[in-house]
């Protein structure tokens, strides 16, 4: 099985899944339901999965490094939940997602790793924009901060 959809389910926890760690799912859609938290280590184990969709959930928090893993996942879709801060999280993707949440601001140690980046954060409460946010030397091959309250863009190198 390359491909799981799971959404409209009313999922309170992902982890009542019960996947298999060594399962081969490349593609997981868990949208449309009910979650609240991503806890830490999770997503870990899915040394396959490259495409994860988690929008229009309830997420409100992401436990420091949820998304850490071995492999890097080309897309992580966190759009439209409750997400107001992103603490101490390290996003190994080429594709993030965080449209449509209460983004305020992040935390000087989230940090975005891939080399090669795409980011969506289209109608949040961003003031700012930081530039400790890329630590390595990003290629930003696109980012979208639209509709945000954004007044000062510090170090960005465009």
């Amino acid at each position: 099985l390359e491909s799981l959809t799971l959404s409209k389910l009313n999922l309170q926890n992902y982890e009542d899944l019960h996947l298999n760690p060594n399962n081969k799912i490349k593609r997981l859609d868990l949208s449309l339901n009910l979650l609240k938290f991503i806890k830490k280590n999770y997503f870990s184990k899915s040394n396959s999965l490259k495409f994860l969709n988690l929008s229009f959930n309830m997420i409100f928090h992401v436990e420091i490094n949820s998304f850490l893993t071995d492999n890097m996942l080309l897309a992580l879709d966190l759009s439209y939940n409750n997400i107001s801060n992103l603490e101490m999280n390290i996003f190994n993707c080429e594709i993030l997602n965080l449209a449509g949440n209460n983004l305020k601001l992040f935390e000087k140690s989230s940090v975005i790793t891939n080399l090669n980046f795409e980011a969506k954060f289209k109608r949040n409460q961003l003031e700012e924009f930081p530039g400790f946010f890329y630590k390595n030397k990003i290629i930003m091959k696109s980012i979208d901060l639209s509709e945000n309250n954004i007044q000062i863009l510090r170090n960005l190198d465009i």
